[in-house]
């Protein structure tokens, strides 16, 4: 509460009269003969000091003047002063020293609360300046703790400019810091019960910093379970909604341009601007502004009590913190916010920045930043260090040795130990352990570059200029100089390169997606575009070769018209069966008309040519499908392929059609039972698409190939690679206890189909 300058002395205080030889002297005097400031000797006027005697019985009675209206540091220091040298002016009165209320609550303080309140001076001080702290340590003897500071905190005249090497800014910074510590020492006077002391504690912090009201601090509790600790994102999530960090459109580019929201979605620099109605230069500016200024924004995570925190199990002591969907997931559910990794792993680095640091970079992360300057590596994501750790390997010279490395040709595969492969990136020698940096690198390469470390610990780069698999198909065609079905170039593939391909399907595919490859018919017959120069020889479908040969024409053509031309290219052709064939596409790409004329739905012709309403194929029905069906698989002994012939094309659309009705109960129950014992008598797997985000679905993945394949996939195959290293991720998850319960029995079920295959 504010001193009054003109309260009744209390009676332990006696008024003294001037000695007769002295006269007192005016406000008005001292001012010009004492040279004060107008800040003080306003103050002195504004609370009725008008007189040195006043002065100096205020000053007796209070010990200081900063009960008084607009009075600061500055101003009580130089009123002491002046007090302080007019001390003999008149004999002083006597007065009984009072109990120090400040030292009596330091010296009741229970342990826990010395702890609380000695971790809150912690935290404090490492907020502060480096001239500030360096101050503090030397005169509490580096002791930053209730102890250390008794002595200024039972003296609020304590001089603090006194201090050797200490400006102006530091002292009003320490007198702001001091004030805090007794405002924080009085607080705990007040709670015996532990958890509501800590609660009160983050709440007033809250309500001085941020000036929070009570529904903030409501809103920050609200369906959180305190038991946990204090909720930090939470607490970020209200802060940043309420404005109190980020002006309003720095707070609408800081959610729209930031990856930092589970959901996030990249947008331009464009579109955030026009959404917030400023030019894509100046969202660039304020982004960029936002982001040299996230550590300061969220510094205030540093002056919080550190043990009652909510991180979530983490091991602080840790020498790498690894954030995973795991945690990420507890922390949305406990605080129901929607922060992915890349934020909630920098926070975690603000809070812990005392013993760790961040590696990576964290502009490509946040905001998908191009590429660094200066052949810098690109990171995907950011990671948790201890400093030591930090201080003796260089962790982005490895990433941009890994990352040339990739970059450049690698004609034949070559390995490296793996320790030794890191030495070379050690600052300084290291005598410890050298397990600590291998197990963070591992890590680190992984996730970042999908490199995984074999079981005799080398690290392996893999030759990036092999053989395409289509050179091979080149090369087959050259050889043989006529056209070749799929099988045909699968079986020649395979008998001169094992592995190069799994499957005539996926050779199938990529002759497909080549432009020097053509095909005829859609009986997967390849050859190559070159052939086209010579006159004989067209790539496509008699569709595609009917509709060049309509295009030239502004009226209809007649079929054997029409099948002189195709017949060029595919002699055996006649004009019953290629109409037959025209008509598939019938209103897709071919008119037909009167007398067996044809022509092209995107053209336009005279009203003379009539067309024919008479051209509908007649379909076949579902039994006459099914027997067809039928009768294949007995010839053939198999199912049909989608890159058979023609007729074997229709039989497969026509069983996956019905595969996938009987799945969701579209056709009679007998007919689902007709067509699933048909395909169960051949093995048919519908297999599942594996996405690498879908642990479930690769797991399924990995344990049909071991039943089909009598083996584990291998590192070397191109197609079995990613199955190889997902095998490898879980075995050292597991080993590792790293696993869930749910992916941990998937793993013994796979880890028990193995060894029935091989037998241990």
């Amino acid at each position: 509460m504010q001193k009054s300058a003109i309260s009744q002395p209390t009676k332990d205080f006696v008024y003294l009269r001037m000695d007769v030889d002295k006269e007192n002297i005016s406000l008005r005097e001292l001012t010009h003969k004492e040279n004060l400031s107008v800040r003080s000797s306003n103050v002195c006027e504004w609370n009725g000091l008008n007189d040195l005697l006043a002065i100096l019985n205020y000053f007796w009675e209070n010990n200081d003047f900063l009960g008084l209206r607009n009075c600061g540091q500055k101003s009580n220091t130089e009123l002491i002063k002046l007090c302080q040298k007019y001390d003999d002016f008149i004999s002083r009165p006597i007065k009984e020293k009072p109990e120090n209320p400040i030292e009596k609550q330091i010296d009741s303080l229970t342990v826990r609360q010395k702890k609380i309140l000695n971790n809150l001076i912690e935290s404090q001080a490492s907020n502060l300046s480096v001239r500030s702290l360096n101050a503090i340590e030397k005169i509490s003897d580096s002791n930053l703790t209730i102890r250390g500071f008794k002595e200024i905190l039972i003296d609020s005249r304590y001089d603090l400019g006194k201090i050797k090497n200490i400006g102006k800014k530091s002292v009003d910074e320490l007198f702001q810091f001091f004030k805090e510590i007794r405002e924080q020492i009085e607080i705990v006077q007040l709670f015996e019960n532990d958890d509501e002391l800590t609660i009160e504690l983050f709440n007033t912090y809250l309500r001085r910093k941020f000036c929070l009201n009570p529904n903030d601090i409501i809103q920050i509790w609200e369906n959180y379970d305190s038991k946990n600790g204090l909720p930090i994102f939470k607490t970020i999530d209200t802060l940043i909604s309420k404005i109190f960090r980020f002006k309003e459109k720095e707070l609408e580019i800081f959610k729209k341009g930031f990856n930092f929201w589970l959901d996030y979605k990249t947008e331009t620099l464009e579109n955030i601007g026009s959404q917030v109605g400023i030019t894509r230069e100046r969202t660039r500016q304020i982004r960029n502004k936002i982001l040299e200024k996230i550590d300061i924004e969220f510094s205030f995570l540093k002056g919080l009590e550190f043990d009652a925190l909510n991180l979530y199990g983490i091991d602080v002591n840790s020498e790498f913190i690894v954030i995973d969907e795991n945690l990420i997931e507890e922390i949305q559910q406990k605080e129901s916010v929607q922060y992915n990794n890349i934020f909630v792993t920098k926070i975690l680095s603000i809070i812990l920045s005392k013993t760790h640091t961040l590696i990576g970079n964290f502009e490509t992360c946040a905001f998908y930043g191009p590429k660094p300057k200066s052949g810098a590596y690109k990171w995907r994501s950011i990671y948790i260090v201890n400093k030591e750790i930090e201080s003796i390997f260089n962790f982005e010279s490895l990433a941009i040795d890994i990352n040339n490395r990739l970059s450049n040709r690698i004609e034949e595969d070559y390995s490296f130990h793996f320790e030794a492969y890191l030495t070379s990136f050690l600052k300084e020698r290291f005598e410890s352990d050298f397990i600590k940096v291998t197990q963070i690198a591992e890590h680190i390469i992984f996730n970042e570059f999908e490199i995984t470390i074999d079981t005799l610990d080398q690290i392996t780069f893999r030759r990036n200029t092999k053989k395409q698999v289509i050179e091979y198909v080149y090369d087959i065609l050259k050889e043989k100089n006529e056209p070749l079905d799929i099988y045909q170039i699968y079986d020649i593939l395979i008998s001169k390169h094992p592995n190069v391909t799994k499957s005539a399907e996926a050779l199938r595919g990529s002759c497909q997606r080549d432009p020097e490859i053509i095909y005829f018919g859609r009986s997967s017959t390849y050859g190559l575009r070159e052939w086209e120069k010579d006159k004989t020889v067209k790539g496509g479908t008699m569709h595609d070769i009917a509709e060049e040969f309509l295009i030239q024409f502004e009226t209809p053509k007649h079929i054997d018209d029409i099948r002189e031309y195709v017949s060029q290219y595919r002699p055996s052709v006649t004009s019953k069966n290629l109409l037959y064939n025209l008509k598939s596409a019938e209103n897709r790409r071919f008119l037909f008309f009167k007398n067996y004329h044809i022509g092209l739905i995107a053209k336009e012709y005279n009203d003379e040519f009539i067309r024919n309403n008479n051209t509908k194929i007649v379909r076949r029905t579902w039994k006459e499908n099914f027997e067809l069906l039928s009768k294949f698989t007995n010839d053939n002994n198999r199912l049909p392929f989608s890159s058979g012939s023609e007729e074997e094309q229709k039989l497969y659309r026509f069983m996956n059609v019905q595969l996938n009705n009987a799945n969701k109960n579209r056709i009679e129950k007998s007919k689902s039972d007709k067509i699933n014992e048909l395909v169960e008598k051949y093995g048919y797997v519908k297999l599942v698409r594996r996405n690498p985000k879908n642990m479930d679905s690769s797991y399924v993945e990995l344990n049909q190939f071991i039943k089909l394949n009598k083996r584990l996939p291998s590192a070397k195959n191109e197609d079995e690679s990613n199955l190889y290293h997902f095998y490898y991720r879980q075995t050292k998850q597991y080993e590792n206890g790293e696993l869930t319960p749910k992916h941990e029995s998937m793993y013994i079920e796979t880890k028990e189909l193995i060894q029935d295959i091989y037998g241990n």
